[in-house]
C-alpha cells in the first residue's frame, strides 16, 4: 500500500538471544550478589575472615550491618577504654586510667586474656573488672621506694619510705595485712596516721620516743635515767599505741614528778607505769611489793599520802606502819579501805598485855614467860587480849587459861581462824565463834561459866575436833541444849567430854547419834588424855601453826611429829630443853 511503512519481522532468533543475554546478566548478578558485599563503598567477599575497621570512625549501625554481612568474619575494630585506643584482636593490653563505667568495653575483645591495669586511679574499677569478667587475669603493680609490689601482695616490706608514699600505696594495695618498715624512715606522727587511717593492717616498724628507739614486741620501755621534760611525757602518751605490747614503762631517774608520772599512769591503765620515789625518808620504787614505815612518827594525814599511790603500785601487797603512832581504829579504817579494793594488806603493830603484835601475824599463844616468837614488849602490860581483834589473819590462837579476853567477840574479826585454845573460859558463850568457817580445832575445856552455851558451834561446818571435858551444866535445860547441838554436828571426827557432863543414856544416845565419831568421856582431871594431843596428826599440824615445840597428852616436849617422822621446827621455843 502506497505512503505506507513497511515493517520488518523481527527474527525469533535474535530475541532468544536477548532473552539469553538478559538471563547471564541476571545470572551474574545474582553470583555476585551471593559472593560478595558492598560495605561502606567497599565491595567485599562475604566470606571473608576479617574485617578490620580499625582507625575508622563507624556510624550508628555499621558494626552491626558488618556482623550480619559477614557472619563468619573476625571485626577488628578500635575499643578505648579510658582514653587509650586498643585493638579488639588484642590478647595483651595495658590500661590507663579508667572507671566502672568503661567496663562493658573490655567485652568487645574477643581474644583477651591479660589486662595490666597499674595506671588506674581508683582500685575499685580494677576490682570490679575482675568480678565482671572472671576470665581474664586482672593485675597491677604499685610503685614503693625502689619496688614494684604485686597488686594483690597480702604482705610488703619496705625501707626509705615516708608516710605519704606508704599511705598511697596501700590505697592500691587492697589485700595487704601486714606491714614492716625495716627502718626509723617513718616519724610516730607518721605511723599515728597510718594505724589510725589503715586500722586493719598489722604494721611491724621500731618507734622512737623522747629519744629512744623501741622494737615493736617490746614489752618493757625504759627510759631510765635519761632526762625527760613534760613534752617529751606528752609525746610518749601520744604515741603509746604505736607499741602496742608494751606492758610496763620504767621511769626512774628522768627528773619526773610524782604527780606527773601519776597523771601519765591514769592516763594509760593499760600499763605499768614505775619510777623511784621516797616518802618520809623511806625510798622505794613503784613496783615494790612491800613499804615499810616502821618506827617513824605518821599522823592519818601522812598515811593518806601514802594511801594515794597504791593504785600506781600494782605489785604491792603489804605496807608496814608500826609503831607510827596511829590509832587502831584510824589504822584499822585504813585496812579496811584496801584489803577488799587492791588486795594490799595494811599493818600495824597492836598491844596484846606487854606484847607487840603485828596485825598480820597467824598464830598467837599467852604463855607468861619471854617468847622467843616476839619480837617486841612493851614496857607496861595494858592486861587484855581485845586488841587481837585486829588481826585478821590469826590462824592458831592459844588463849590457854586466860578466863577473860577483854572482848568475846573479838574472834569474829578472825576469818580464817583454823585451831584455837580457849580452856578455864569464864564466860557463859563465845557467839563469835558460831561464824567461823574454818575452824577446825577446839579445846574449850574446862569452861568455868556455868551454863556455857555451845549452840553456836552448830554453825562452825569445818569443826571436826572438840573438847569440851568438864564443861559445867547449869540444869537440865542447858543440858538438852548440848546434847541436841552435838547431835547435829555430824562432821565431828572427835568429841572429848568427860563423865560429869552427862548421863550414861545420854551419851548412850550421844554414841548413836555420831557413829562416826571418836568420842572420849574423862574420868580423871587431865582433859587430854586419851590421845587427844597424841592420838591425831591435827595437834601436831596445831603446834607448828602456833610456831611452838611438839608436847604429848602428858605436857612433855615431843621431838619428832609421828606422823611425818620430822622434827618440829619450833624446838628453841621450848623453855625448859
Amino acid at each position: 500500500m502506497a505512503g505506507k511503512r513497511e515493517i520488518k519481522k523481527k527474527s525469533p532468533l535474535g530475541l532468544i538471544v536477548t532473552i539469553l543475554l538478559l538471563l547471564a546478566m541476571a545470572g551474574g548478578g545474582w553470583w555476585v550478589y551471593s559472593h560478595y558485599a558492598l560495605y561502606r563503598g567497599e565491595l567485599m567477599p562475604r566470606n571473608t575472615t576479617l574485617v578490620d575497621l580499625r582507625g575508622q570512625a563507624l556510624a550508628e549501625g555499621d558494626l552491626e550491618k558488618a556482623r550480619e554481612l559477614f557472619p563468619d568474619a573476625h571485626i577488628v575494630r578500635d575499643v578505648t577504654i579510658g582514653g587509650r585506643v586498643f585493638s579488639s584482636d588484642d590478647r595483651d593490653i595495658v590500661t590507663g586510667d579508667f572507671t566502672a563505667a568503661d567496663i562493658p568495653a573490655f567485652s568487645d575483645f574477643f581474644a583477651l586474656a591479660g589486662v595490666d591495669v597499674s595506671a588506674v586511679k581508683d582500685i575499685s574499677a580494677a576490682l570490679a573488672l575482675r568480678e565482671a569478667l572472671p576470665q581474664l587475669t586482672v593485675f597491677w603493680t604499685v610503685p614503693l621506694g625502689d619496688q614494684s609490689i604485686d597488686g594483690d601482695a597480702e604482705e610488703i616490706t619496705a625501707a626509705g619510705v615516708t608516710g605519704t608514699d606508704l599511705a598511697a600505696a596501700l590505697e592500691r594495695l587492697p589485700f595487704v595485712h601486714t606491714v614492716t618498715v625495716t627502718d626509723d624512715s617513718l616519724s610516730p606522727a607518721e605511723q599515728k596516721a597510718l594505724t589510725e587511717r589503715y586500722p586493719d593492717v598489722a604494721f611491724r616498724w621500731a618507734v622512737t620516743l623522747a629519744g629512744e628507739r623501741f622494737d615493736q614486741g617490746a614489752e618493757v620501755l625504759s627510759f631510765e635515767g635519761k632526762p625527760l621534760t613534760a613534752e617529751d611525757l606528752d609525746q610518749i602518751g601520744e604515741y603509746l599505741p604505736l607499741l602496742d605490747a608494751a606492758a610496763e614503762l620504767r621511769f626512774s631517774g628522768t627528773g619526773l614528778t610524782d604527780a606527773q608520772l601519776m597523771a601519765f599512769a591514769d592516763a594509760h591503765p593499760e600499763t605499768a607505769v614505775v619510777w623511784d620515789t621516797s616518802l618520809f625518808g623511806v625510798d622505794f620504787s613503784t613496783d615494790a611489793e612491800e613499804l615499810c614505815f616502821d618506827d617513824i612518827p605518821l599522823t592519818t594525814e601522812d598515811a593518806a599520802r601514802i594511801e594515794a599511790l597504791v593504785p600506781y603500785m600494782p605489785e604491792l601487797t603489804r605496807v608496814s606502819m608500826q609503831r607510827c603512832g596511829i590509832d587502831n581504829d584510824s589504822m584499822e579504817a585504813i585496812y579496811r579501805r584496801h584489803i577488799d579494793t587492791d588486795g594490799v594488806k595494811f599493818v600495824w603493830m597492836v598491844q596484846v598485855t606487854n606484847r607487840g603484835v603485828p596485825t598480820d601475824q597467824t598464830f598467837y599463844q599467852s604463855y607468861q614467860w619471854t617468847n622467843p616468837n616476839v619480837d617486841y614488849y612493851y614496857p607496861d602490860s595494858n592486861q587484855t587480849f581485845e586488841q587481837l581483834r585486829y588481826c585478821h589473819d590469826m590462824i592458831a590462837l592459844d588463849l590457854g587459861h586466860k578466863r577473860l579476853y577483854g572482848d568475846p567477840d573479838m574472834f569474829a574479826n578472825m576469818p580464817h581462824l583454823r585451831y584455837l585454845t580457849v580452856p578455864d573460859c569464864a564466860y557463859t558463850a563465845l557467839p563469835a565463834l558460831g561464824g567461823l568457817q574454818e575452824l577446825e580445832f577446839l579445846e574449850l575445856y574446862w569452861s568455868c561459866g556455868k551454863g556455857m552455851d555451845i549452840s553456836y558451834l552448830k554453825d562452825c561446818p569445818n569443826l571436826k575436833h572438840l573438847n569440851i571435858a568438864y564443861k559445867r551444866i547449869k540444869d537440865d535445860e542447858e543440858r538438852a541444849t548440848d546434847l541436841a547441838t552435838l547431835k547435829s554436828m555430824k562432821q565431828l571426827e572427835r568429841l572429848w567430854i568427860s563423865n560429869t557432863m552427862y548421863s550414861p543414856a545420854d551419851i548412850q544416845a550421844l554414841r548413836e547419834a555420831l557413829p562416826n565419831t571418836q568420842i572420849e568421856v574423862m574420868d580423871a582431871l587431865n582433859c587430854v588424855a586419851k590421845g587427844w594431843r597424841d592420838g591425831h596428826k591435827v595437834y601436831f599440824d596445831y603446834r607448828d601453826a602456833l610456831h611452838m615445840y611438839y608436847i604429848s597428852d602428858e605436857s612433855n616436849m615431843t621431838l619428832v611429829n609421828p606422823y611425818t617422822g620430822e622434827r618440829s621446827q619450833y624446838e628453841w621455843t621450848n623453855p625448859f630443853r
